[in-house]
Formats: C-alpha cells, structure tokens, sequence
C-alpha cells in the first residue's frame, strides 16, 4: 500500500502567478491573427499555455512525497539437531517420517500467510526442505544454533523457534542460561531412559612427547547397566595390541580410570587405537574405540651451561631451565663434571649459557671459541671470575672500560620499549623488588644491534646502564647478562610467594628467545591446524619469499597427500595476495604426510610434513536423551515441548497463536523537477506546437 501526497518548497500561491505567468505569455504570443484559423490558434495557445505553466510551477520546487507501507510476515524457524546422536538413537524411517512431517508443517504455515525457513547445526545454510539435512554432524551446539537465529534475525518479526533435537549437547553453554526473543516450541527426538552401554568418554594424554621416552595415557570409561563384570582395555597401534588390561566394572555411572605407560620409539604422528571389550547387549558399540594422535618428535632442546667453577647460580638457573620439559640440560665445569671436551664438540646445542667465561685463568677460552665457531645462541654471564680483556673482544655487543675488577651492586629496572618478547606484569613489578646483583664497575659502551631488557638502578637512581642486552653477531644471537647473584632473585621471590614461578618464567623466555631459530626458508606451506575432524577441511597456508625475504606470490605449487594405506592425492594451486590458504577437504581418518614443491627463481623448494584427521566419537558418549532441557527451554520462552510424534498438535498451537505481522512504513521525497519523464513531455509540447506552426505556414 502506498500514498502520495504533493509538498512544495516554496507557498502554493505562487500556482496562481505560475498560471497567470502562463496566460499572459499566452496571451501576447497568440493575441494576435496570424496565418492560421481561429481554431488552430486557440490549439497553439493551449500548448503554449500548458508548457509555460507546468515550467513555471516546477520553478516553485514541487516535492512528491511518497509513503510505502509494506506488512513483514511472522517467521518461524524450524532449528534441526542434525547430530550424529540423534541417527544413532532414532531408526531411519522414523526420522524420515519426522522430517516430511516438518515439510508438511512448513507448506502449510506458508499457505496462511508466514514465512518459513529451516536451519541445521551449521547455522549458515539455509534448507528448503527437512529431508534434504544429513545427520552426521560430529558435536552439538543447542545454544549456538539458537543464538545465531536471534542475531541473523534481531530486528525482523521472528515469532518462534520449532527446535527438533534430543537435548543432548557437547559443546558451547546449556542454551538455558541464554534469553532468547522467540518462542521456542521443542520437539523431542530419542530415548529418556538409560540403556546399558559401556563408553570411553575421555582420553587424557600429551599431544607431543619425545623419542626415547616414555608417556602415559589416561583412559576414562563410563558405565550404564554392567556391574561387577570384567572389562578388557586394549592399546592397538598398526592393529598390534601393545597392552591390555582388565578391570571389574563398579555399576551404574561409575568412572573407570586405567593408565597406561607406552614408548615412544618411532618418530612422526603415531596413531594408538584404545578399544574396549564389547558386552553384550551394549546399545553402540561405535564409542569402544577411540583414536588418539601424538607427535613424536626427534628430541627436546639441548642447553650447555659451561662454567669455571661451582655457583649458586647454575643451580637456580638450572632448576628454572628444567622447569620446561622440552629442554635438555648439561653442565660442564672443568674437573667436576664428567662431560669432556671431545664430547661437548660432537654434540650439537641449541643455546650455551658461559658462566663467567672467558675466565681469568683462560683455562675455557680454546673451548670457547670451538663452540662459539659452531653458530650457536650464547648467553653470557659476567662475574668477578670474568677475563674482561678476552670478554670485549669477543662477545660483540658492548665494550667495558675498567681497570681491575670492581663490582657495584645495582637492582634491574624493566625496558618498556624491548620489543622482541614481554614479560608477565607480574615479574615486571617483581623486579624491582629483587635484591641487588654484582655487575663489574666502568664504562659501558653498546654496539648499535645491542637492545636492552633490563637496564641498572643503582641505589634510587636509575640508569641506562644496561643489566640485560640482547643482539646478534654473525647471524647468531647473543645475550650479555652484566650481573651474577641472580640466585638471589630465586630465594627472594620463594620468601614473598613460596613458589618460583616469576623467576622460571624469567630464564624460561631467555632461553627461549636465544634458542629458537629464525625460518629464513623461501619457501613455506603448513597447515593451519595439525589436527581436524572428519567433517573438516585442513587449510594450507603458502608463503613464497624473494632474495630479499620479501613476500611474493602467483607462484605455482604442487602439493601431493599420502595417506597411511600409501594412497597419493594431487593438487596443483596457484597463492595470490589475497588468497594465500588452501583448502584440501573430504578426507578419511587417518595420519597424513604431504609434500609440496615450487620453483623460485629455477631453485625447486620442497616442504614435508604430516597432519591428522580425527573422527571424533564424542556424539557417541552421551545418547540418553535429554527431555527436560527442552522442557525448561520452552517454558523459558513461553514455548511449549511436544515429542517429535505430536507435531499436529503443535501445529493447531501455532495456528492459535496468530502471530501479527509488523507494518514498515518508509518515506520518499523526489522533487519533481528530477523526473526525467518531464523532458520528454516538454519536448512533444515544443515539437507538435512547432510542426503545427510550420505545417500551416509560419515558423
């Protein structure tokens, strides 16, 4: 429905000297006897009169104003738990007549005047019919699918929900703790009583462990209807069972718990298989196995500590290093340790922390420089036992004036412009409270690449001495602490907290930093997550640099998959600059490896790894429906709940309801001096007055 109404800028009565306007030109043009007839004349006064009025009130800034008025349909949502615990739980003829049922329901409500549309758990895709759905989603999100309905709609006339589902729900919030704007009219799929079932419903185990070593993994195993009989838990890998061990089921929802110690002797993704002893009469036997995925990898990082002599030092820095188990600790100090030089030089570091080396007696320096000419990340620890000749030569990123060693006691003050990595506010605030450590007393001069992280205080006064600097040299990083007694940080921090979380963390971000190495590969492809689910895609993502490690793009990559049984998939794709990811889907459970090649600058590039596709059994745990969730939902909402049988009756209720549409009125202003369709009619007033006067004789 719409309305009109004629609005001017200007007063109305200018109409009247608009019309007048055009009588008198009129009147002067036609007044007097020309060639033609009177009635001819009295036609060419008429148009004229016409064409100067209508362009003499449009001059007066005539507005249409326009008023639309549309009537918006109630919606209503049909929401479909399309989990896998649902197919699990109710037979598929069942289901199916479920489903056309919802068909019909929606057909019908269309025919009297609503709008419909159907939603699954992906929340995205819009269906037209129910029986179109798949049941084979792998988790269950009630409330998400519910609060994206209500953000996808918020200002539209949604009236109610129709959720179909089970009311079992393994991810995201219980949708009872939502306030949703809709009545929510729940129809209730599966079974309320328990059935007798055994299931794994967790494992709990370390996603990377490191060859060599041992590991445990945690089987949990719930129970429903078994009690007091024997079950077997067995750990399979290349369908070899490496253990097995009984236990006596407790009865009804009892938690088992078998732990289990296995090697991790083979390195790269390695896939264990957890099954359970099938029982008969077991409602599903598909949640008796479980898959778990752990990455071996070749070893934890090795960090050197090499000193002249006993400190409490190592031992603090040690326990703080330790306290990250992806690193391997050795110490070296001449005559005590058994580690020998030979055998130092065939190992291969990832970080050497030299305390107080170069020493006074040089007795390190030849060892010193052999591993320093390795390319290896050092820290360096100055004390009064430090050679500060040998130590300006050699370390590259300060130089320090002093005679003699003489020590000044100084506290650490944090740099708020370090860049390369934080520390936790906490620790940040701590250090100002550590006691003072000993750094040698002179004149201190940075190289340009030097980039403090703690600087010195010394009393009150703070200084841009730096305590802590980090930098490179030679394409290796270098760290210079300036003090030792750090122990001290140890004892002071477990005397305010009882514990040394602040200082772990504190050599634990050092370390880190000065042992990761910088990919300065050219040629990069990952994947974004190591680990999906079977009704996932795995994302490649694809970098390309030049000599100038710039990134560059429209380079054409090969990516080849194999999968454990040796079956190879090929793919060929192009990265561009707004699409670097590539998106590989439809893949079965199982470990993969992937290869993928490219050619920069007639240089082949080759990248290797391995990635997993999980099928996941958490659908499987749980099947025991839950009735009185969507009970409470409905009641919540002003709904109602009806088992998925009683969809007639649900029907005559949301025919009760008569839901209103919602009336949107929207305004249109247009001057009606822009219509174009005016031109023309001035211009076939212009020409048929202009052929009239040539065809009779005048111009």
């Amino acid at each position: 429905m719409s309305k009109s109404l004629l609005l001017f800028e200007n007063s109305p009565w200018l109409i009247l000297v608009a019309l007048i306007l055009g009588a008198g030109y009129t009147f002067i043009l036609y007044n007097s006897e020309g060639p033609w007839s009177k009635t001819l004349r009295l036609w060419l006064a008429a148009l004229r009169f016409v064409l100067v009025t209508i362009i003499s009130i449009l001059l007066i800034g005539p507005i249409l104003r326009q008023l639309l008025i549309t009537t918006e349909k109630p919606f209503i949502v049909f929401a479909i738990d399309n989990s896998k615990s649902v197919s699990e739980t109710t037979d598929s003829i069942t289901l199916i007549r479920y489903l056309e049922n919802i068909n019909i329901l929606k057909s019908d409500l269309e025919d009297n005047g609503y709008q419909t549309l159907i939603k699954s758990l992906d929340g995205t895709k819009n269906y037209h019919l129910a029986s179109e759905i798949q049941f084979d989603y792998l988790t269950t999100d009630i409330n998400g699918l519910l609060r994206t309905i209500q953000a996808e709609y918020e200002g539209r006339n949604l009236k109610s929900v129709v959720l179909l589902s089970d009311g079992i729900y393994n991810l995201g919030t219980s949708p009872n703790f939502s306030n949703f704007k809709y009545n929510i009219f729940a129809l209730g799929l599966g079974d309320t009583i328990p059935r007798r079932d055994i299931a794994i419903s967790s494992l709990k185990y370390n996603k990377i462990s490191y060859q060599g070593n041992r590991f445990p993994l945690v089987v949990e195993i719930t129970n429903d209807g078994y009690f007091n009989e024997t079950l077997t838990v067995l750990i399979k890998k290349d369908n070899k069972t490496l253990h097995s061990e009984s236990i006596k089921l407790l009865g009804d929802n009892q938690l088992s718990e078998v732990k289990f110690i296995l090697e991790a002797d083979e390195k790269g993704l390695q896939r264990y298989q957890v099954e359970l002893s099938a029982k008969e009469g077991e409602l599903t036997y598909k949640n008796n196995i479980v898959q778990a995925y752990i990455d071996i990898v070749d070893g934890r990082e090795k960090i050197l500590f090499v000193a002249p002599s006993p400190h409490p030092d190592i031992k603090a820095i040690r326990s703080a290093i330790e306290s990250n188990k992806n690193y391997e600790f050795h110490l070296y100090i001449p005559g005590i340790h058994d580690l020998v030089e030979s055998k130092i030089l065939e190992n291969k570091y990832d970080l050497i922390i030299f305390h107080q080396v170069p020493d006074r007696s040089r007795k390190l320096l030849s060892l010193y420089h052999q591993l320093v000419d390795k390319d290896v990340s050092t820290l360096l620890i100055v004390g009064p036992q430090s050679n500060l000749r040998d130590f300006n030569q050699l370390n590259g990123l300060l130089n320090i004036q002093a005679g003699r060693y003489q020590a000044d006691q100084v506290n650490a003050i944090y740099n708020s412009l370090f860049m390369n990595f934080s520390l936790s506010e906490d620790l940040q605030t701590m250090m100002g409270d550590f006691p003072p450590v000993f750094v040698p007393f002179g004149k201190i001069t940075l190289t340009s690449n030097a980039q403090p992280l703690l600087y010195q205080k010394v009393g009150s006064v703070e200084t841009k001495n730096p305590l802590l600097l980090l930098g490179e040299k030679d394409g290796r990083k270098i760290g210079i602490l300036l003090g030792e007694g750090s122990w001290r940080w140890k004892l002071h921090e477990y005397s305010v907290k009882e514990q040394n979380i602040l200082f772990n963390e504190f050599y634990s971000k050092l370390v880190q930093y000065l042992s990761s190495k910088e990919d300065k590969r050219k040629f990069k492809v990952y994947p974004v997550n190591k680990e999906v689910s079977k009704n996932e895609s795995i994302l490649f993502k694809t970098e390309h640099y030049n000599d100038l490690y710039e990134r560059i793009y429209g380079i054409k990559v090969d990516l080849v998959i194999t999968d454990e049984e040796g079956n190879v998939l090929g793919y060929t794709y192009l990265p561009n600059e707004g699409t670097s990811i590539y998106r590989v889907s439809n893949l079965e459970r199982g470990v993969y490896k992937y290869k993928a090649t490219s050619s920069i600058n007639g240089k082949v590039e080759e990248i290797t790894g391995e990635f997993v596709v999980k099928d996941t059994q958490i659908e499987n745990i749980n099947l025991t429906a839950d009735h009185s969730l969507l009970r409470n939902l409905a009641d919540r909402t002003s709904g109602k709940f009806y088992l998925a049988s009683q969809i007639d009756e649900l029907e005559r209720e949301l025919y009760q309801r008569k839901y209103p549409g919602i009336l949107h009125s929207n305004e249109a202003y247009l001057p009606l001096i822009n219509l174009k369709a005016l031109f023309f009619v001035f211009l076939l007033l212009v020409s048929i007055e202009w052929f009239m006067r040539k065809y009779h004789g005048s111009y």
